[in-house]
């Protein structure tokens, strides 16, 4: 006859016994409760930060030649959104700038074929001074940037010119200067205003001559980065408040050749020469109209006054 059976502490904490053990114990909590996926994670969809923007950056090309389609986008585009003094200084460079808002012109929406699913989308987490080019590949070139308020975007506008000449004014003279090796870019940034849009500011700069170390001053340190020197066009910087859904349009003068804007935005294919429209439109941001973020979250009252 065989002992009884017996179970020792020791035997329940061995790995033979402890897993049937916690079968047993999450049955009788449970019971026979059946779980159901239904095909989607519980977990909530990421939202984008408070400090985020989104924003679509197109580069369209038109023919030199059809004087006609430019000008029926520039028809549609609002130029006396800005100062008469910023729209002085940019034509004088050979820039033309201007607002589309509400519905996309048909002319604009065919240039940026809008109906084409095939149409290249990339997007890019953009941090610090990371630079996109979208001067590469056949017209139009889209990207689709997510950055945060007040990180500087680089948008590249043109091909290294072996030479390039122009002229900048400082302290009302105009001081004429020819760099090598530049290329024509914009820095772009956002920022919150207090009725809910995002402000743009758009600065054309020259980076020119080959990358090397240089110091660079951030959040209390400082660093070495491998960069080109530049040549930043402050006089030439443009702001506006834009709505989600709002285009910034900017374009080259066709008469102004020779100019800041021929060398910027102007480009040779198959030995044709081509204007190019740099377009930027606010796709979506998370401030909200009714907050005023430098106040931790209150509500405007009714003794504030708009910007």
């Amino acid at each position: 006859m065989q002992p009884p059976c017996t179970v020792t502490p020791a035997a329940v904490l061995s790995p033979r016994w402890l897993a049937p053990a916690l079968a047993a114990v999450w049955l009788g909590v449970c019971g026979c409760t059946t779980m159901r996926l239904e095909g989607k994670s519980p977990l909530l969809p990421p939202k984008m930060s408070p400090q985020s923007v989104v924003l679509d950056i197109f580069f369209l090309r038109i023919p030199a030649t059809d004087a006609t389609k430019a000008e029926a986008v520039w028809r549609q585009a609002d130029e006396q959104r800005f100062p008469r003094e910023v729209r002085d200084r940019w034509s004088w460079a050979g820039f033309r700038v201007g607002l589309v808002s509400g519905q996309i012109p048909p002319e604009l929406a065919e240039l940026m074929r809008l109906s084409d699913e095939a149409s290249p989308l990339v997007f890019q987490e953009t941090e610090g001074s990371d630079a996109e080019s979208l001067t590469d590949g056949d017209a139009p070139v889209r990207r689709h940037i997510q950055t945060r308020l007040g990180n500087r975007v680089e948008v590249i506008a043109s091909e290294i010119y072996a030479e390039l000449p122009f002229f900048q004014r400082e302290k009302g003279k105009l001081v004429g200067r020819s760099v090598e090796r530049a290329q024509g870019m914009f820095a772009l940034s956002c920022a919150a205003e207090r009725d809910g849009r995002i402000r743009l500011r758009l600065v054309p700069e020259i980076h020119h001559g080959d990358p090397h170390l240089q110091p660079i001053g951030g959040q209390g340190v400082l660093r070495l980065e491998s960069r080109r020197d530049r040549q930043i066009l402050e006089d030439l910087a443009c702001e506006i408040a834009i709505n989600p859904g709002d285009m910034l349009v900017v374009g080259s003068l066709p008469d102004r050749r020779g100019s800041l804007g021929d060398y910027f935005l102007t480009t040779t294919q198959s030995g044709k020469r081509e204007q190019k429209l740099l377009v930027i439109r606010l796709s979506q941001t998370q401030q909200d109209p009714l907050f005023d973020p430098q106040k931790g979250g209150q509500p405007f009252t009714a003794n504030d006054s708009l910007p």
